[in-house]
C-alpha cells in the first residue's frame, strides 16, 4: 500500500489554506502535514515536516514565494519537495522565475481545487529530473491587461482581502474599472455598482455590502503595515476605515501611478 503524498500549504490567506486542506482531506492518497501563512514559516515548516509537495502562493509576507522556493532548495532535502504554485499573479516573467526554482505547475487563481489535487497525485509518480513547466488556469489576455490585473490583485492581497470571500472579486473589478475611468467615482451607486452587479448577476446593493465586508475583513485581520503604506492617514482611531469609494480610489490611484500612462488597454 502506497504512503499518502505529504503536502504543505503556504498562503497568506488562512481561509484559502483551510479550504484547500479540507479538499485534500477528502482525497485518498493526500495528507496535509502543515499550513503556513507567511514565507518564513513555510521554510521552517518544510525543514521540520519534509513534505513531498509544497503548495504555495507567490504573494507571501516576510518572504515571497520565489524566496521560499530558493530557501527550501538551499536546505538540500532528500528528496527535494516538489513545488506547486497557486497565485493570482499571471505574469510570464514571474512564472518563469518560479519554474527556474523548480515549480512543477503554476496555477492562476481562481482555481479548480480538484484539478490541482489531481496534478499533485500525478507528481507522486513523476521523474525527479527537470520537466517542462505547466501554467494552468490563466485566461488568455494581452500584456497590458495582464499587468494591470496582477498589480491590483497584488495590492488587495497585500492589504489582506482573502480570495475566498465574495467581495474579493467585486473589489478587484471595481478598482480596475475606476483605474480605467476615474469619472466612475462620481457615480459609484448609479454606474459602478450596477456594472459589477450585472457582470455577476446580482444586485447593486449586494455589491455595496460585499465591498464593505471585504474592507472590514482587511481592517480587522489584514496586514496593518501594508494598509498603512497604501492608506496612511486613514489608519487611525478617529478616521477609521475608508468608505468604499475612498478605498477603491486610493488603490486605483496607486496602481495608475505605478504602471505609467500606457498601462491599460480596454478589454471589456
Amino acid at each position: 500500500m502506497h504512503e499518502p503524498i505529504r503536502v504543505l500549504i503556504a498562503d497568506d490567506s488562512r481561509g484559502f489554506c483551510e479550504l484547500f486542506a479540507t479538499q485534500c482531506s477528502r482525497t485518498k492518497g493526500v495528507e496535509v502535514v502543515a499550513m503556513a501563512f507567511d514565507g518564513e514559516s513555510a521554510v521552517q515548516a518544510t525543514a521540520k515536516q519534509q513534505p513531498d509537495v509544497v503548495v504555495l502562493d507567490i504573494i507571501l509576507s516576510k518572504l515571497d514565494g520565489l524566496g521560499v522556493m530558493e530557501a527550501i532548495n538551499g536546505l538540500h532535502l532528500q528528496p527535494r519537495p516538489k513545488f506547486v504554485v497557486i497565485s493570482a499573479l499571471a505574469l510570464d516573467r514571474v512564472t518563469q522565475l518560479a519554474v527556474g526554482q523548480g515549480a512543477e505547475y503554476y496555477f492562476v487563481k481562481p482555481i479548480d481545487t480538484e484539478v490541482v489535487i489531481q496534478r499533485i497525485l500525478e507528481l507522486s509518480g513523476s521523474a525527479s529530473g527537470p520537466k517542462a513547466p505547466v501554467r494552468a488556469g490563466a485566461a488568455p489576455m494581452g500584456p497590458a491587461y495582464d499587468s494591470m490585473e496582477a498589480a491590483v490583485t497584488l495590492a488587495i492581497q497585500r492589504i489582506g482581502i482573502p480570495p475566498h470571500i465574495r467581495g474579493y472579486r467585486y473589489v478587484r473589478d471595481a478598482i480596475m474599472m475606476v483605474a480605467r475611468d476615474m469619472s466612475l467615482l462620481k457615480s459609484v451607486t448609479t454606474q459602478l455598482y450596477p456594472r459589477i452587479a450585472k457582470k455577476y448577476d446580482t444586485l447593486p446593493t449586494r455589491v455595496e455590502r460585499a465591498l464593505r465586508h471585504a474592507i472590514e475583513v482587511a481592517w480587522t485581520r489584514g496586514d496593518m503595515d501594508a494598509i498603512q503604506e497604501y492608506f496612511g492617514f486613514t489608519v487611525d482611531s478617529e478616521k477609521g476605515k475608508p468608505t468604499n469609494s475612498e478605498f477603491i480610489a486610493m488603490i486605483a490611484d496607486r496602481v495608475t501611478i505605478s504602471m505609467g500612462p500606457e498601462r491599460f488597454r480596454q478589454t471589456t
